[in-house]
């Protein structure tokens, strides 16, 4: 009698909710919607699963405690906004999606299961590759191959070409190929180094061409240069402190709204002036609904019907508004259980520098989370359960201690 293990279970079914997520259906049709929606149903099925998995891994009781809250939280503000309203948008089941994490955990911890971000890197890297032939075939051949894609529309245009949104994985990749790159150039191992470097080329290109958003593409700079100081420094101790205390400062700066005004004169861009709009719209919204609760989950995208130019009507997004737009969506309850990821990476961080050692990936993803986009966002929201299981093992990946083979 042939014994299924459970890793394998859940390593194959998250494997095609990864495919799915990417987007490789969605060639005649935008799928995203119904996807969103299976994500979290089989997250939550799969969850039910765990509960009767014997002899599990041992999780760390605080994580246990944030998602729980996590998915309390999720259910109020569906019970608040309307069940059958919430259940059917996008946005509320795909929360559930933060249940992953329990099946990612056995699988990282299962030595046989070790090729599991190799499988995920490939399918990020081939959709990756696949987005920028259609995006190019489209604008400078005029041929759509693939419309389900451009799920935005073809009139999200920027330097008059046709926007693709991001992917859930694209960051994680990206800062996991540079660290690959400069584990290899330690290695002397040249080969394997232009490899993820010219692969993290791509995500480069893809962040300021395909997907066309500037603060993207200049976090997954100063990510790289984070990780490759932090992989080449003597002094681990020493540099990150002087990078948090910098990237403190910096996020406080960036966030102020004279500084959004500044950039919006100097780039000459409506996009930084709608955000900095959106930002003082959706500020006095909130705090005429709901400080403490937010303004839910339905709240992402409103029409506040003011005219540009004399024809379009502007649209305003919560997801413009990055880790702001979260205290918006949640209130101060939920933002409060929201930012406990940060709170304990930032711990993680501080015990493995007391052991003299650092997970640069992690490192890299809190600040690009911090500044450049929010985990909560619909865009983003897969990634969450992989972020979490990277915090939980993290001295398992990525780290001065971490051997390179494991990848």
């Amino acid at each position: 009698m042939i014994k299924i293990k459970y890793t394998s279970i859940y390593k194959y079914i998250i494997y095609m909710i990864f495919f799915l997520n990417l987007g490789f259906l969605n060639i005649k049709s935008d799928y995203a919607g119904g996807i969103a929606k299976l994500s979290g149903t089989v997250a939550i099925a799969l969850f039910i699963v765990y509960l009767f998995q014997p002899k599990k891994v041992r999780v760390d009781k605080w994580i246990v405690a944030y998602i729980v809250l996590f998915c309390i939280e999720i259910i109020f503000q569906i019970l608040r906004g309307g069940i059958v309203e919430s259940l059917s948008s996008t946005y509320a089941r795909a929360y559930f999606s933060i249940l992953y994490f329990f099946p990612l955990n056995e699988i990282c911890k299962d030595r046989k299961s070790h090729n599991f971000f190799k499988a995920t890197l490939t399918l990020g890297v081939v959709a990756e590759l696949f987005r920028i032939f259609v995006w190019y075939v489209y604008n400078f051949l005029h041929i759509n191959i693939a419309p389900g894609l451009f799920r935005l529309g073809l009139d999200w245009v920027r330097n008059g070409h046709v926007r693709m949104q991001t992917t859930f994985l694209d960051s994680f990749i990206f800062f996991i190929l540079i660290y690959l790159a400069v584990e290899a150039w330690n290695n002397i191992n040249m080969k394997k180094m232009f490899l993820y470097l010219g692969l993290g080329i791509v995500y480069l290109f893809y962040a300021y061409f395909v997907y066309a958003a500037r603060t993207v593409f200049l976090m997954y700079i100063v990510g790289a240069v984070l990780i490759i100081i932090l992989n080449k420094s003597k002094d681990i101790k020493k540099s990150v402190i002087n990078i948090i205390v910098l990237c403190i400062i910096l996020s406080i700066f960036y966030n102020m709204s004279f500084v959004q005004v500044m950039l919006s004169s100097m780039l000459n861009d409506g996009g930084t002036t709608i955000r900095t709009n959106g930002l003082a719209l959706f500020g006095d919204l909130y705090k005429n609904t709901s400080i403490l609760n937010g303004l839910g989950l339905n709240s992402d995208i409103i029409n506040f019907g003011i005219v540009m130019n004399g024809i379009h009507i502007t649209t305003y997004s919560l997801s413009d508004l990055r880790i702001i737009g979260d205290l918006y969506r949640f209130g101060i309850i939920g933002f409060s259980i929201f930012i406990y990821i940060y709170i304990y990476i930032c711990t993680k961080i501080l015990v493995g520098l007391k052991k003299s050692y650092i997970n640069t990936v992690i490192v890299a993803l809190l600040l690009f989370f911090m500044i450049g986009a929010s985990l909560y966002e619909r865009i983003y929201i897969m990634q969450l359960p992989l972020l979490i299981t990277m915090a939980e093992n993290y001295d398992l990946y990525f780290t001065s201690k971490s051997r390179f083979e494991r990848i």
